[in-house]
């Protein structure tokens, strides 16, 4: 059952998020809609939708974690990791830097 997140909400315009419990759920809205993918969320471990030229590869990295003491998100590849920086830097207006795992588990993305 879909409900509005208290904890998500879109960048673009604040508004809270809708959010699954299941991809399958996610998966049967997003196919209503033409460019839209489910995506599993960290934030609230449930599932949400999102235009499929937002979305980028990644998995956490069972290595490396971040200021908040999470598993940082390891992309593929240093131009997977680019366009996740470039998304987030058009709709955050933060600037991210890319580098390599030191642990070769991809690459990851940093605030400088």
């Amino acid at each position: 059952m879909s409900k509005k997140s208290i904890t998500c909400t879109s960048s673009r315009t604040q508004k809270p998020l809708t959010e699954y419990d299941s991809k399958h759920e996610a998966d049967m809205v997003a196919a209503r809609y033409e460019g839209m993918v489910s995506y599993h969320c960290s934030c609230c471990d449930k599932w949400h939708l999102s235009p499929q030229y937002n979305q980028t590869r990644s998995r956490p990295c069972p290595w490396c974690t971040g200021r908040d003491g999470k598993s940082k998100q390891s992309y593929p590849t240093k131009q997977v990791a680019q366009r996740r920086a470039h998304i987030i830097q058009s709709k955050r207006y933060v600037t991210l830097t890319v580098y390599e795992c030191q642990w070769g588990e991809g690459w990851h993305l940093t605030k400088t």
